[in-house]
């Protein structure tokens, strides 16, 4: 019997989990990427370089691999190629329609607004300057973009100019919008949606690296919020599945909670979450969210989750608060990662003694954590420990440095 066959968009760290977790399934597995040094195509069956937005080469790569199946996990931007891909060949995909409502931030919002839905108060803009209907804090951000890039946060009487400009860059589009800063709980809810319910959800507590550029610096679980409002976390998503229709998959959403409870959702994905979000799920809830994401690609239904409440746990994605020489006890970390049962990861992106640029992204990452524990307190203090153990630093340069 053929195995079966799956298109992986993307190569990088994030999808690893997946490509790994396939080749155990006994699939075969190929591999789509423009950049031919990221880790996923050695693990690969068979591999291509090009842009996972390039969908005319993805269908090329999908109809002479003879795959069943496509997977856009762990990225934004592929996952419109994958449905588009998939309505052509007549395989297993999300409407188009749909996805590309939730892969434009411009879209989505005027979405939420036809729909009624809370959302930020925002504006397309095209030049500096533009955004003076937004008072106070405000963000700008690509329409189109993933992994944080190009997202900068401004105070109400800050200069913006050049920002615009700089969010373009980053957006696929070159479009951008700005909106306004939300107060709140930050949160990240994961979960399976199964075309007309969520018969699974996680809802984190989302970290920020910075005030200024907030990529995500880490989860929580638990999420700080009672049951109820996770809840609510978790209808958001549910609701905005619904309305547009989309097939059973896992689904990734950050939203913010309000003082009074309301949950306003920032952004949904119909995807396995970035920023080893997987990881996190399969350590708290022992269930294989990576074989989840395979059965679904393929339009298998995944086995169902047994009834169980998550334990404790979080990821924290390592990064410098400014341009620094990173340093690190490599035998130490792989020494704990074969003692310690509850560190389901600890990886560090480059060796000691590299420079690291300030973190203000996705790509800007020098490493991360992944651990489970009873309580949140112990696993915050399980993580301080192990960064003791490496002995992690950020040693600043000198200002006679080139």
């Amino acid at each position: 019997m053929d195995r079966p066959a799956v298109l992986v968009l993307a190569a990088t760290r994030y999808q690893m989990p997946f490509i790994l977790r396939a080749r155990e399934m006994g699939w075969r597995v190929v591999t789509l990427d423009n950049r031919p040094e990221n880790p996923g195509h050695a693990a690969a069956d068979s591999c291509h370089s090009f842009s996972t937005t390039d969908v005319e080469a993805v269908l090329e790569v999908a109809r002479s691999e003879k795959v069943e199946g496509i997977l856009a996990a762990c990225t934004d931007v592929a996952v419109v190629t994958a449905a588009r891909v998939a309505q052509r060949l007549g395989l297993p995909g999300q409407p188009v329609d749909g996805v590309e409502i939730l892969g434009s931030k411009r879209a989505f919002r005027e979405f939420q607004s036809a729909a009624g839905l809370p959302h930020p108060r925002w504006q397309a803009v095209v030049s500096d300057g533009c955004e003076a209907c937004i008072a106070g804090a405000r963000l700008f951000k690509p329409d189109i973009g993933s992994g944080s890039r190009g997202v900068v946060r401004v105070e109400s009487d800050e200069d913006s100019r050049g920002l615009v400009e700089l969010a373009s860059r980053a957006s696929a589009n070159g479009a951008v919008v700005v909106e306004e800063v939300l107060e709140g709980i930050q949160v990240t809810c994961e979960g399976i949606w199964d075309g007309s319910g969520i018969v699974q959800a996680l809802v984190t507590e989302r970290l920020q690296a910075g005030v200024r550029h907030p990529a995500t610096r880490g989860h929580r679980v638990p999420s700080g919020l009672d049951t109820e409002a996770e809840g609510r976390v978790a209808s958001s998503a549910g609701q905005i599945l619904g309305l547009l229709k989309l097939k059973p998959c896992l689904f990734d959403m950050d939203a913010v909670v309000l003082q009074d409870g309301m949950c306003v959702v920032l952004e949904l994905a119909p995807r396995a979450g970035g920023n080893c979000l997987a990881r996190l799920m399969e350590s708290v809830l022992g269930y294989d969210w990576t074989g989840a994401a395979l059965h679904l690609a393929l339009g298998q239904p995944p086995p169902a989750p047994a009834p169980r409440k998550a334990q404790a746990g979080l990821v924290e994605i390592l990064g410098a608060a400014r341009p620094s020489v990173l340093a690190y006890d490599p035998g130490a970390g792989e020494k704990l990662k074969s003692q310690a049962g509850w560190l389901s990861a600890l990886e560090l992106d480059v060796p000691p003694g590299s420079r690291v640029s300030a973190r203000v992204d996705g790509r800007t990452r020098c490493g991360e954590v992944v651990l489970s524990a009873e309580t949140r307190e112990q696993a915050e203090e399980r993580l301080a420990w192990v960064l003791r153990e490496i002995r992690l630093e950020f040693h600043g340069l000198s200002g006679d440095e080139p």
